[in-house]
């Protein structure tokens, strides 16, 4: 009997990231009983803002007084994520979630490939940097290769990025 590599690989990676969303929600259980932990680092955030900036509008009128619903709505929100990640009830959502975290992940990724066939593309990029020279003409090439999947994808699903945007934003 063989075994489909792709496939358990990929029921490995679904139930880590389920189980990380799970724990991530559990790690901020706290904020039920005690909102003003989650109030203390807005506060944090509202102080290191600029006066004039977006970030310093949103904290001070939505965050910070909301900050008793976020509070519980977060841990809420990451565990229920996880579970349903784990219970495979969001396989596109989960596939996209995956992609973009593993895209980023270049240290994990230089310490843990050791043959040429596994290296990821930011490492293969790596790679352009040699012991006596650098080629910033392929260096430059390999970045814009390796941004084109996440950009692709914000074009793609552009149109409901800006909906779930501006529904949120609105008052209602």
């Amino acid at each position: 009997m063989a075994i489909d590599r792709q496939r358990a690989g990929l029921a490995i990676l679904r139930v880590c990231i389920g189980l990380f969303f799970v724990f991530e929600g559990l790690g901020k259980i706290r904020w039920f009983t005690d909102p003003s932990i989650l109030g203390g680092q807005l506060n944090g955030w509202l102080g290191s803002a600029p006066p004039d900036s977006l970030s310093h509008a949103y904290l001070q009128r939505f965050a910070i007084p909301g900050v008793a619903v976020f509070a519980r709505l977060v841990p809420l929100g990451e565990m229920m994520s996880g579970l349903a990640i784990l219970l495979g009830a969001w396989p596109r959502a989960f596939a996209l979630l995956a992609f973009l975290m593993a895209w980023d992940e270049f240290l994990y990724a230089l310490i843990m490939t050791q043959t040429p066939a596994a290296k990821t593309l930011p490492v293969a990029i790596n790679d352009f940097i040699g012991r006596h020279g650098l080629d910033f003409g392929l260096l430059a090439t390999g970045g814009v290769i390796a941004a084109l999947p996440p950009v692709v994808i914000a074009f793609v699903f552009q149109r409901y990025i800006v909906a779930g945007l501006a529904s949120g934003g609105v008052k209602g």
